[in-house]
């Protein structure tokens, strides 16, 4: 927004300027845009080329300029009238200035820095507009990213090569230490499950540790187990420092306890279409599984078809595995309602 205040300075100042005023009886006749790319102008040579042989109009010229200053590519645009007082005609001359193109992106740095995997994250291509104001910003992208996988002490900083239309951008990176994952911990209410977790999250080990991947890791597994029937489980990821370049990775997880469902009398949906309605009520927030509030979601998930009075005998078995998994198991006899039509 900036940019384009600056730019419309220029239009407005060449506008008030008395000596090239506008006139309603003078013929726009010639138009001349004068651009060092004339091949990258030629899009705006066509916009204000539907101008020649009106009659010179303020507002239209300034709309015209207004148009193409929407472009990105465009640094600044300049414009003036000449009113050839014999012919009763004008010459508007539209001065053009583009952004640098850049033609290689590329950085100086170890080649530990994954800046392969950083450059989607940056509104920048080769071949694009290069609009250097945005370039700080990029740079604390670039930093944040790093900072993210593990790099501490960053600094980053670019080149622009080269003075042509077409310039290549370098960033140089620098960083003081690469944190990896030294330790592993696993606390979980079931101990049994403590290898499965810990299989999840063990190619993390020794390696630069990647805030991005392993909670990647860490929502993957909590979908999982929600998949499981653990509706309330809570896994969370706590990170401490063992020293200047080694973290732990401390994982805890609370499956609290598994839910199982049996149905009978269920002819409109299938075993796998209640469990999927049921599963998505459950991620909206609710805390808790009563047999009133599985009756409830029947019910609701029924009238969604038309079919209205559907009730649910519904009793609970809770209690224990063997190895200590606790389980509460629904037995769910259904009533299916009768289908009211709408008229």
């Amino acid at each position: 927004m900036e940019n384009i205040i600056l730019k419309m300075i220029f239009i407005l100042f060449f506008m008030m300027i008395p000596s090239l005023g506008y006139s309603q009886n003078y013929i726009l006749d010639e138009i001349v845009i004068d651009c060092e790319h004339a091949d990258e102008c030629k899009e705006f040579n066509d916009l204000f080329q539907t101008l020649k042989g009106e009659t010179v109009d303020a507002q239209l010229i300034r709309e015209k300029a207004r148009f193409a200053l929407r472009d990105p590519q465009i640094d600044t645009l300049e414009y003036r009238l000449y009113n050839k007082e014999q012919e009763k005609t004008s010459l508007l001359i539209v001065q053009i200035q583009l952004k640098k193109r850049i033609s290689r992106i590329s950085y100086q740095g170890s080649s530990e820095v994954p800046f392969d995997l950083i450059l989607p994250y940056l509104s920048l291509k080769e071949g694009g507009v290069l609009d250097e104001s945005k370039l700080p910003e990029i740079e604390a992208i670039i930093k944040d990213k790093l900072v993210e996988k593990g790099f501490r002490g960053v600094t980053v900083t670019h080149d622009i090569l080269g003075d042509d239309y077409f310039v290549g951008l370098k960033f140089n990176i620098a960083y003081k230490d690469v944190v990896k994952v030294g330790e592993i911990e696993i606390q979980t209410d079931y101990e049994n499950r403590i290898s499965d977790i810990y299989r999840s999250f063990r190619k993390f080990k020794d390696k630069v540790w990647d805030r991005v991947d392993t909670k990647v890791v860490v929502d993957r597994l909590t979908e999982s187990f929600f998949r499981e029937g653990f509706y309330f489980s809570r896994l969370q990821m706590d990170v401490e420092d063992i020293d200047e370049r080694f973290v732990k990775l401390k994982i805890q997880v609370n499956l609290n306890r598994r839910y199982n469902f049996s149905f009978r009398g269920n002819r409109v949906y299938s075993r796998s279409e209640i469990i999927e309605s049921i599963e998505k009520r459950l991620k909206n927030e609710v805390k808790m599984l009563s047999p009133n509030m599985m009756e409830s979601f029947i019910s609701e998930l029924y009238m969604e078809s038309g079919i209205y009075n559907t009730t649910a005998d519904i009793s609970v078995r809770s209690g224990k595995t063997q190895s200590g998994m606790r389980f509460e198991n629904f037995y769910i006899d259904i009533n299916e309602g009768n289908k009211i039509a709408l008229l």
